[in-house]
């Protein structure tokens, strides 16, 4: 009895699990369950960026394409709808997040990994002897193990596995079991997918509902409009009955027309009437007018006689004020004589009609010599080009304008004339006449050039020492003092110091004179200046054959210790190239050690009379320890710039060493930059990728 009991036991068992048996049945309905347990225990980089969520196939039939269609049609993966790819060569493949390879094509498995290289692409293939480029490897089927998992390719390809998957590694926890739970939420998607479109299907009944919900209301519009007919019918009669009344309204009108005939005569008659009492009293008013203009005539005498007597005294009083207009002229003659000013007096056309004296004085021609020459008019007359825009104004306006030109004399002399040109008004308010005063401002207008070529002068002077002092002071701090007189010491919290120093300057420059020990440092030098320019780094100062430089200020950024590793990277390039080309040319090289080090500092400007801006600080101590303590063509950084750039350049720790006057401190060589962030092979050139991690610090 017991042994049958084990037995019913076992059968009940089988048959609750048969689905999950089911599953099993085929290597490629394996594969094809697996996939999604795969995906979902793996983590892509870029997986926030997805919008379609691609699964590809390569296999030369379409048999497990289509398994996967029907088992991932409809479900969202990583957040995104699922698109399953089919690929019948190696040369088709293209970017996917999951790739599966056919047992066929494993022979061509080394190219299928090169293509899909940096491409962040899972790869999973099927019974694949090469391991060095599978990450997920399908074999032996049915054994409680069916798969390889190469984590090393997996990582290098810039994903990551579940914690879950080594579980089942070290077998915490069965294949079965991780199936199963990832089989469960793949039959979760499905059922999701299921109940989204049932409720599409409650929509679309919803709409056919209110469509004959909409058919019922069209129904009852086609009623309404039949309605409408009706009392259109209706108002078709109302509007025959009233062309019925129309038709008796002209009637009572012509009855109205024989009765205006009638009363027409009768107003004739009355006119006739009016016109006989008209007459009447047209006579009477006549014999009115005679009688009044007899009365008036005597009063008009008598009021003629009084005006005559009154115009008698007007035209006294008129001699007096003629007398003293004359009197006035002959002042005004004298003035208009003797002054030294042309005065000409034209029409209001601008025709020459009388100059004064003071014209010949001015130009030295007499007036009748000058209209010879020049014409008697104005306009043509004047060597001012803009001459008819003033006359126009002048008479526009009806005032007087001024303007200001040189002009030739008599002997050939140049003279400044500035012209006043008035326009003269009649009692009527119009122009009759045009005066013209020219007065001689030539000491005035030279005055006034010589100012303004002084003025561009200083403006010059001011520009060159503005230059001079942008060149030993940063903008900033230049123009505080400019505005306050002096320079406010400031506090950097980050700021990245760059030294350099030449190997055996001293004994080098013994085999050089004076000035050719000037002139290669200045060679040196200059190209420092281009490169720190480049990268944004303010030149502080060089102490004999030393250069220092510091990033991050004036003006504070987030990523000036790149760019000072760049701008140090650059320099030693520069000297490895030139020192190339002194050896092939038989010339003594010079060899620079260089040190980078980031902390804080005190900028400032010191000196009264000869300004000099620099930095203080252990920061600036430290950078020149991280030079002294370099080697000749490296790129000496201390641990603090280290951990600032150490995921973008490639660097060689060199330990703790022990710099004077200091403990010991870490330090490195920056090699290069990164390959993935690198734009050249020797990796001194940020690609675009890297540029675009910098926008980002901003």
């Amino acid at each position: 009895m017991k042994k049958f009991k084990w037995h019913i036991f076992f059968l009940l068992l089988f048959i609750l699990n048969k689905p999950l048996f089911a599953q099993f049945t085929t290597p490629e309905q394996t594969i094809v369950s697996g996939i999604y347990t795969f995906i979902i225990n793996t983590e892509w980089k870029n997986e926030n960026t997805f919008k379609i969520f691609t699964i590809g196939v390569l296999e030369k039939d379409s048999s497990f394409y289509k398994q996967c269609v029907e088992k991932y049609e409809g479900i969202r993966i990583k957040n995104c709808p699922v698109k399953i790819q089919l690929y019948n060569s190696v040369d088709a493949v293209d970017n996917c997040q999951v790739l599966y390879v056919n047992k066929k094509f494993n022979k061509n498995i080394g190219e299928i990994a090169k293509k899909n290289q940096g491409n962040n692409t899972l790869l999973i293939t099927n019974s694949c002897k090469n391991n060095r480029v599978t990450m997920i490897n399908y074999n032996n089927i049915l054994k409680k193990k069916e798969f390889e998992i190469n984590d090393e390719n997996i990582k290098q390809a810039g994903l990551k596995l579940s914690s879950r998957f080594f579980d089942f590694a070290e077998d915490k926890i069965s294949w079965q079991e991780l199936y199963m739970q990832s089989s469960s939420s793949l039959e979760k998607e499905i059922e999701k997918v299921y109940q989204q479109q049932l409720t599409i299907a409650n929509q679309k009944s919803e709409i056919s509902f209110q469509k004959l919900s909409l058919s019922e209301k069209q129904k009852l519009l086609s009623e309404q409009e039949m309605g409408i007919l009706h009392q259109r019918e209706i108002l078709s009669l109302q509007q025959a009955e009233i062309e019925s009344h129309q038709k008796e309204i002209e009637v009572h009108q012509k009855e109205i027309e024989k009765q205006k005939v009638v009363l027409i005569k009768q107003l004739g008659e009355i006119e006739k009437q009016r016109v006989i009492l008209i007459l009447l009293g047209l006579v009477l008013i006549m014999t009115a007018i005679t009688i009044i203009v007899a009365f008036r005539s005597y009063k008009l005498k008598k009021t003629a006689n009084r005006k005559l007597e009154e115009k008698n005294n007007a035209i006294l009083k008129q001699k007096e004020l003629l007398l003293e207009v004359n009197a006035e002229l002959f002042k005004l003659s004298i003035v208009a004589r003797e002054t030294d000013n042309s005065i000409v007096i034209s029409d209001k056309n601008g025709n020459f009609e009388w100059a004064n004296d003071g014209f010949t004085r001015l130009f030295g021609f007499t007036f009748s010599e000058f209209i010879e020459l020049k014409g008697g008019n104005i306009i043509s007359a004047s060597s001012n080009p803009n001459v008819r825009d003033a006359v126009n104004e002048c008479l526009q306006k009806k005032k007087s304008v001024i303007y200001v030109m040189p002009t030739h004399t008599k002997s050939g002399n140049i003279i400044w004339i500035q012209t006043t040109l008035t326009p003269v008004i009649d009692e009527n308010g119009e122009i009759y006449k045009l005066v013209a005063i020219d007065a001689d401002v030539s000491k005035i207008k030279w005055a006034e050039e010589e100012i303004k070529l002084q003025k561009t002068l200083i403006e010059d002077e001011k520009m060159k020492s503005d230059k001079l002092l942008l060149n030993i002071l940063p903008a900033e701090t230049a123009e505080e003092l400019k505005i306050t007189g002096r320079a406010i010491p400031r506090y950097y919290e980050k700021v990245s110091v760059l030294f350099t120093d030449f190997k055996g300057f001293t004994k080098s420059s013994e085999a050089l004179s004076p000035n050719e020990l000037a002139k290669e440092l200045n060679r040196y030098f200059v190209k420092f200046d281009e490169i720190t320019d480049k990268y944004n780094i303010e030149k502080i100062k060089t102490i004999g054959d030393a250069y220092m430089c510091a990033g991050g200020l004036p003006t504070s950024n987030n990523r000036h210790f790149f760019d000072i590793v760049f701008a140090g990277l650059e320099i030693q390039q520069f000297m490895h190239e030139l020192n190339e080309c002194k050896i092939n040319s038989g010339i003594p090289i010079w060899e620079l050690r260089l040190g980078i080090h980031t902390g804080e500092v005190i900028t400032g400007v010191v000196g009264k009379r000869k300004f000099a801006y620099d930095i203080w600080g252990d920061t600036v101590n430290i950078a020149n320890r991280m030079e002294s303590s370099g080697e000749i063509g490296k790129v000496n950084i201390s641990g603090t710039t280290y951990d600032l750039i150490k995921e973008y350049f490639e660097c060689s720790y060199r330990g703790k060493i022990e710099v004077k006057n200091k403990n010991k401190i870490d330090m490195y060589f920056v090699e290069r930059i990164k390959q993935e962030y690198s734009q050249d092979e020797q990796g001194k050139i940020p690609n675009k990728k890297f540029q675009n991690a910098l926008l980002t610090l901003f």
